[in-house]
């Protein structure tokens, strides 16, 4: 493997903010639709395809009348896939799952940050990603790690009960406060309702494609005593609807579990 130095670990901590800005100001723009989110995307973007071009930089020169660059042509000791002299099928086959590793563990990591807990003093706030299981004929939870929340961490539910069950099958945003989510609003089972006692707020919404075909649902439940994250309708549509949208790009494009069936 080619050794960076610091010339190379600076291109990565580019990219890294780079990154960082472009989806920051992606979910701006989600959330507040704020002026300033395009040009956050725009920088962004523009810094992360400076530094994915920087190492075959040449000569760059800037004029009133527009800019010249030159890339040189790309390193071939920066890969090294095997220490045979040439790459066979076997290495191409192998670079392949090594692309599929790769996606799955980024995915895991992006899901896992989705769907960390916010825990304060007063109580805690979880998120969960349910999908649809043809198998069972419910909708389960993704496990991202042994960790487990301690809310609803293996529960499934039938399509149209419960608020996970209704968002999937009437499509919509569901928020349930009170009495609301124990009793029979929403159809849970007396177990169900023993299990979430201590629950004051939950939220759940669809996780849609790019053409809006459902995935599956993001539910977030709260136990603090104001409900947290959770505290008013409003506040718990934009918690919910911003992770579930990066929990859809984790599905298609990460893992390649869906797709978004354009036209």
């Amino acid at each position: 493997m080619r050794s960076w130095g610091r010339e190379g670990w600076l291109v990565i901590t580019t990219a890294g903010s780079a990154l960082i800005v472009t989806v920051f100001g992606m979910t701006m723009f989600v959330l507040r639709d704020s002026p300033y989110s395009f040009w956050l995307i725009v920088v962004g973007l523009s810094t992360l395809i400076f530094s994915a071009a920087y190492p075959r930089l040449i000569e760059a020169e800037v004029t009133p009348r527009g800019a010249r660059v030159k890339l040189g042509p790309i390193q071939e000791e920066s890969l090294v896939i095997a220490e045979e002299d040439t790459v066979g099928e076997t290495q191409i086959d192998e670079a392949d799952e090594l692309i599929v590793g790769a996606r799955s563990a980024l995915a895991g990591e992006a899901l896992g940050a989705i769907l960390r807990p916010i825990v304060h003093d007063e109580g805690t706030t979880n998120f969960r990603l349910y999908l649809y299981d043809a198998d069972t004929d419910r909708l389960a939870p993704v496990i991202i790690s042994a960790t487990l929340p301690e809310h609803g961490s293996r529960e499934t539910w039938i399509v149209g009960k419960g608020a996970t069950g209704t968002a999937y099958q009437d499509g919509r945003f569901v928020f349930v406060t009170g009495d609301a989510i124990r009793d029979s609003t929403y159809g849970v089972t007396p177990e169900q309702a023993e299990t979430f006692e201590d629950l004051t707020a939950v939220a759940a919404i669809p996780v849609l494609n790019a053409s809006e075909a459902p995935l599956g649902v993001l539910t977030a439940t709260s136990n603090a005593p104001d409900g947290g994250e959770l505290s008013d309708e409003e506040s718990a549509y934009y918690e919910v609807q911003a992770r579930a949208l990066l929990a859809a790009r984790a599905l298609v494009d990460l893992l390649g579990w869906f797709s978004d069936q354009y036209p």
